[in-house]
């Protein structure tokens, strides 16, 4: 919009993205990534001796995917600072990867999203599967037959049931969810909130 003019409305979300701010790294001479982020190992060290990046400046491994991504939210920069953090003292500590998992309330409508989206598979071939209500949105992203991320608008019902199948990475009878519903075909009564503690206490 340029022209300044009033729009009525009853919600604005501006979404436009992040970048990894890398500048003192390239300075420095440390290797970057596929992604643009840092390249860090699995101790979260550099190609520079005595050198450990962390957080929303590096890349990182998806555990879901095994793709290199760039997961800029607080739970992977928190377990990155502990593994960097242990190494750096000469106590082995491994960081097994990211847990791209967004979950968020604007009032009370819950919007939740994990794993690959569109764009993430842009030049593969994949399927989309949406399902519209009157108050809720599901977008399920399927390629060979797996569930390769969501995004959800209005429900959690039958998150926990997908993320759980994603972590697993087994081929799905994926045309029962283009005929049903998929948070009615599955439903888990389990918090969302329960599992991924649970989750992330096993990554521990």
């Amino acid at each position: 919009v340029t022209d300044k003019q009033s729009i009525k409305c009853d919600m604005v979300i501006w979404a436009v993205g992040v970048l990894p701010v890398v500048d003192l790294a390239k300075d420095m001479g440390v290797e970057l990534g596929v992604t643009g982020g840092i390249k860090v190992d699995s101790h979260m060290k550099t190609n520079l001796d005595d050198v450990y990046a962390c957080g929303d400046c590096v890349e990182s491994t998806d555990i879901f995917t095994k793709k290199q991504v760039l997961n800029m939210l607080w739970e992977s920069a928190a377990r990155q600072g502990t593994v960097a953090g242990t190494n750096c003292v000469q106590e082995s500590s491994i960081f097994e990867g990211s847990f791209a998992v967004l979950l968020s309330y604007v009032g009370e409508v819950p919007i939740l999203a994990f794993g690959l989206t569109q764009k993430d598979l842009e030049g593969e071939h994949f399927e989309v599967l949406e399902y519209k209500g009157d108050e809720t949105y599901q977008c399920i992203i399927v390629q060979d037959e797996k569930i390769m991320g969501v995004q959800m608008i209005g429900t959690l019902d039958g998150s926990a049931w997908m993320l759980a199948q994603l972590k697993k990475g087994s081929p799905l009878n994926i045309s029962k969810l283009k005929n049903r519903r998929a948070a009615k075909m599955y439903p888990v009564p389990a918090a969302l909130a329960a599992y991924l503690s649970h989750f992330q206490s096993t990554q521990q």
